[in-house]
């Protein structure tokens, strides 16, 4: 993924990509070496490092494609 199209990094962001790829936080937890519970305080926050969602795109398979459609469903600024 090129730096001129990063997604939003966002809690909600990851939880649409997890969702999408139709896989529950403790699959997503266990390959990132993290608790269930600590992907979901990650994914109930507003601002997500990069790295780390770089890492949970990588995990789940997905596509710059899948990516960018998952973008266009987060609402935009207020």
């Amino acid at each position: 993924m090129t730096t001129d199209n990063k997604p939003p990094a966002s809690g909600q962001f990851i939880r649409l990509l997890r969702q999408m790829r139709g896989i529950k936080q403790a699959v997503v937890a266990k390959k990132m070496g993290i608790t269930q519970q600590a992907l979901s305080k990650m994914e109930n926050r507003k601002k997500i490092g990069y790295e780390k969602l770089e890492t949970v795109i990588s995990l789940l398979e997905l596509s710059e494609e899948d990516v960018e459609n998952v973008r266009k469903l987060m609402p935009g600024p207020g």
